[in-house]
């Protein structure tokens, strides 16, 4: 497969992935301000509840369709790592950087500089504890004691090569097989279709393929790491994980509290 089919597919893999998180925040933002906002939310409360629904349904529908089976011929996360396998030729297994050595500038290869995703530090526990130690040591001699870092704030920086970087993501979509499964099947069986399983018994469907929002959340972050790292490789282009102004909704509560507070005199 060429470059440039490759690039196409991340990006629309990223596009889908952008759509998940903007559903996901709005739905955050809803989550955590509701109790703050009630008078301004029962101004609109149908609006709300059905804009809160349809998120849902639209994050879970996103979610689905990039965690399609990777055996499918559905562009997915899945379908992605096992094209860059496959292809791996195509990405630069080095980053080449120039350096100034005795006034001229020399081009040279060098690994990929990487932090370490939560999801991703369990396979590197050997260089997470040594990277915490070392930190600690640092803050006991420099930082004040408010300024103590904890263990998981420490960034883990890793040096790796391009296919070592596939790897690693293959790795994590291995260990989010359970996650990638119920988001499917309840994309299938709630959302998708009028399923007999739905009909006859909703509340077990939720309990067997339940999925919590931090599941969402490990999803989301997952699918844009991996398509903003392959289009970064590929075309040097750094993809934004948000839309700027995706915070906006309690922006918009606060007017109508303003406009509640003028009516009321």
């Amino acid at each position: 497969m060429e470059k440039d089919e490759i690039v196409s597919i991340a990006n629309q893999l990223y596009d889908e992935c952008l759509c998940a998180a903007s559903y996901f925040s709005i739905i955050e933002q809803y989550r955590k301000i509701k109790n703050r906002y009630i008078d301004e939310i029962n101004m609109s409360p149908a609006f709300y509840e059905h804009a809160f629904s349809a998120l849902q349904k639209a994050c879970f529908m996103e979610l689905a369709k990039l965690y399609e089976s990777s055996n499918s011929k559905v562009n997915s996360i899945g379908r992605l790592l096992k094209i860059s396998e496959e292809n791996i030729s195509v990405f630069p297994e080095y980053k080449e950087v120039e350096i100034n050595e005795n006034g001229r500038t020399v081009k040279q290869k060098r690994k990929y500089r990487h932090e370490l995703s939560a999801l991703e530090k369990v396979f590197y526990k050997s260089e997470v504890e040594s990277q915490i130690n070392f930190t600690k040591v640092l803050s006991e001699v420099f930082a004040k004691k408010d300024d103590i870092v904890k263990d998981e704030d420490v960034p883990i920086i890793i040096e790796l090569t391009f296919s070592e970087y596939i790897k690693l993501f293959q790795k994590v979509y291995s260990s989010l097989s359970k996650e990638r499964k119920c988001v499917r099947i309840q994309r299938n069986k709630l959302y998708a279709h009028n399923d007999i399983e739905l009909i006859e018994n909703e509340e077990i469907l939720h309990q067997k393929n339940g999925i919590l929002y931090k599941d969402i959340k490990k999803l989301i972050d997952f699918g844009f790491d991996v398509t903003i790292a392959i289009i970064g490789v590929l075309t040097g282009i750094n993809k934004a994980r948000s839309y700027s102004n995706i915070n906006d909704l309690e922006h918009t509560l606060r007017f109508v509290k303003i406009g509640i507070e003028s009516q009321n005199g």
